[in-house]
Parts: structure tokens; sequence; C-alpha cells
């Protein structure tokens, strides 16, 4: 049975660097591996463990249009053909979006959303050339439920699910299929990926002053609180599906995801005004008010 090849982006840890040990230990029952894995970071040096574990490894910033030809050209000249395509790389941004520096609501949209599509754009069309191939895109519960301080992250998350979507209908006929991850809340280092200049809500002249604290915290504490999936277990749930002869649609992994989803539902269609009056409670945002009426 011929390996099939696996290229994965946000590699340098998280999801990304699990998934790469979890496709690389997968076997046939003859003992043969099932994929030749390509780790891939903007960094080259943050992959150097998973080339020591015996993981192929190469640079590319999913926002740089070079970078991503090049890393395409090196995958195909190392292995002549990729099977699979799995868009990792994120990041995160907080922050109340009035007052969020556009070039921090950019930089989300283009790792988490247009990034994605750069590669799918480089990689899809060899696959539409064999015939077969899967395409997996990483998207969130964030796609479902929208959370105060997170405006660039839903966005970029909402996106990528509509692009997926749009993907699959458009690929499927053409022998390509396309699988969406939602994940919930996963162990991983997309804090120290969150941009925020927080200082800007403790300067005198921000409408957020009074919740700068709850703005701080809430960057620095993005995933570490309650419930967390360790990512080895999200690995495993999708390095399954992706070795399925017909992988699923769409599979949900990490803590809190039904719970979120179900969160999302009555937030869009049952009961917005409540839910949303309960995560301004949750954040802070019920503080505003109380500080403007003693203005």
């Amino acid at each position: 049975m011929e390996q099939r090849v696996v290229i994965v982006t946000g590699c340098s840890s998280g999801i990304g660097r699990a998934l790469c040990y979890a496709l690389h230990g997968k076997m046939d029952t003859k003992g043969r591996k099932l994929f030749r894995v390509f780790a891939t970071a903007r960094r080259l040096e943050s992959l150097q463990k998973l080339q020591e574990d015996g993981i192929e490894a190469v640079a590319c910033d999913v926002t740089a249009a070079q970078s991503v030809e090049a890393c395409r050209a090196a995958v195909i000249k190392a292995a002549g053909a990729v099977h699979v395509l799995v868009n990792n790389a994120g990041m995160q941004a907080t922050g109340p979006l009035v007052e969020q520096p556009i070039e921090h609501f950019q930089m989300v949209q283009d790792t988490n959303c247009t990034g994605p599509v750069r590669m799918i754009q480089a990689f899809a069309p060899a696959m539409i050339k064999q015939g077969s191939g899967l395409i997996v895109n990483v998207c969130s519960v964030s796609s479902y439920v929208d959370l105060p301080l997170s405006a660039a992250y839903n966005a970029s998350k909402s996106g990528l699910l509509s692009v997926t979507n749009v993907l699959r209908m458009e690929l499927e006929p053409l022998g390509v299929h396309v699988m969406t991850v939602t994940a919930g809340v996963i162990a991983s280092d997309i804090g120290a990926k969150n941009v925020c200049d927080v200082q800007r809500y403790y300067d005198s002249g921000s409408a957020y002053g009074s919740m700068a604290d709850a703005i701080k915290h809430r960057m620095e504490v993005l995933a570490t609180s309650g419930e967390v999936m360790p990512a080895e277990e999200a690995a495993e749930a999708i390095a399954a599906a992706i070795a399925r002869p017909r992988p699923p649609r769409e599979i949900v992994t990490g803590a809190r995801a039904r719970t979120a989803l179900l969160a999302g539902f009555l937030q869009k269609w049952l009961w917005p005004g409540v839910v949303e009056r309960k995560m301004s409670r949750m954040f802070g945002l019920d503080n505003l008010r109380r500080v403007a009426q003693k203005q």
C-alpha cells in the first residue's frame, strides 16, 4: 500500500505538532506506515524535535505567497504528490473591536482564513489532476458562537467555515474530499500567539478603561481555565478520521465543544438576548454601563 503524503500547517506546538506524531505513528495491519508527514511552521528551527523523531519539515508562512509556493515546490520535489492537506495554523487577537488596531484584525484574518485559501490554491490543483485528495480545515466552535473581545478570531473562523463548506461542494465532483474539524478547547499555545495592545485600554481616553484588567486577563488565560482537552487526544481523533477510507464531512473534538455549539444555537435562534446578556456579564461588559451611570 502506497504511503499517503500529508502536509500539516502550524506544527510548532499544540494540535499541529500532536497531529504530526499521530499520523506518523499510523500503521496498516502489516505494520507499514500509512502516512509520510511533512510538518510546517514559520520558523524551521521550531520543528527540530519533529525532525529528530523522523518527521520531515518545511518552512512555511501561510500569510506569504512566496513562502507557500516554496513549500509546495519543496514537498512535491521530495514526495512527488500530496494526498492530504491539513490547514491548522492559527492565531488570536483580543480586544473590543472599536478600539482594536486594524492591523491586528487583519493579521488574524490573513493567518486563519486567507492563509488556508493560499494553501488550498497551491496544493488542490495537483489533487484535482490526480483525481483524489483530502483537505482538512481546522475550524472552531467560535465559528458558531460569538464571544465578546474575540471579534477578529470569530470572524476568521466563521469565514473559514464558510470557505470549507463552499469548497466541499466545488471539489467533491473532482474527487477531492473536504473535512471540517470543529475544535473546542484544546491545549495549545495560541495564547502566546495572541496580539493585544493592552495598554491602550488603560489609557484615559479608552471607552473600555473600566474593564482593562478583564481584557488583560482574557488575553493571558485564553484557554487555560476550566476543562481543556490534551492536544494529543484531539490529534488522535483527527488522525483516525483522516485514516478512514471515507473520511467524514465533519468531526467535533475538544473540551466543551458540544456545550459551545448549543450556546451558539441558543444565541442565534432561540434566546439571543438572554445569551448575549449572560456573555456580557461573563466578560465584564456590564461594568461599562455601571461606570457610565456614575459619571
